[in-house]
């Protein structure tokens, strides 16, 4: 997807996140960040050794150097103690305190603003979310969506790729299709919308 887009995703997610990348964001939002390109290469394997190679020369899960957290290219290394801990207590924290209604509200509005990708890099648009989870990929309608309840059917997924799966040719072309499916549903709806106004 490009540095740049990576970055941006770094910047939206900084509005809800606690990651090591996330803090550094808030704490030197009034400086800019610079970006150096290492490596351009158009094979997603080839970029994931490269990611390893990079983070392990720099040495980017030390805090001390970086704010890698694995040790990349869709790596299934375990969080280090000390941010699984510190996890731990953030979640603890934010269950003994429930959410106020004008919270909740601001937090869909910035995922929902948030500029976010599919899996070919290209912008998704808005109500439209990439599923890309421990046990399936795929797309689905947000449930933010004012007409979510009308969906005929809101997830598009696959359970014969994981998030760690290697992403080859097929996975691509599943996924192109999961991506169709649900941007025609995700269509409907909002023709729907426009009907009703």
């Amino acid at each position: 997807m490009g540095s740049e887009k990576r970055l941006q995703i770094h910047k939206g997610a900084s509005k809800h996140s606690s990651s090591k990348i996330s803090e550094a964001i808030k704490l030197f939002k009034e400086k800019s960040i610079d970006i150096e390109v290492l490596v351009q290469v158009d094979d997603v394997q080839i970029a994931n050794k490269y990611e390893q190679d990079f983070i392990d020369l720099y040495d980017s899960t030390n805090e001390q150097y970086g704010y890698n957290t694995f040790s990349g290219g869709n790596s299934l290394h375990r969080l280090p103690e000390s941010t699984r801990q510190k996890q731990s207590r953030s979640r603890e924290k934010q269950m003994r305190q429930p959410l106020k209604q004008e919270t909740k509200n601001e937090i869909s509005n910035t995922r929902l603003e948030a500029e976010r990708f599919n899996h070919r890099g290209e912008v998704l648009p808005k109500y439209l979310g990439l599923r890309n989870a421990k046990d399936r990929c795929g797309y689905r309608i947000s449930e933010y969506h004012p007409l979510f309840k009308d969906s005929k059917q809101h997830s598009f997924v696959t359970s014969e790729y994981t998030k760690t799966s290697v992403k080859d040719e097929k996975f691509y072309e599943i996924m192109d299709e999961k991506y169709k499916l649900c941007f025609e549903e995700l269509n409907k709806l909002n023709r729907m919308m426009t009907k009703n106004t």
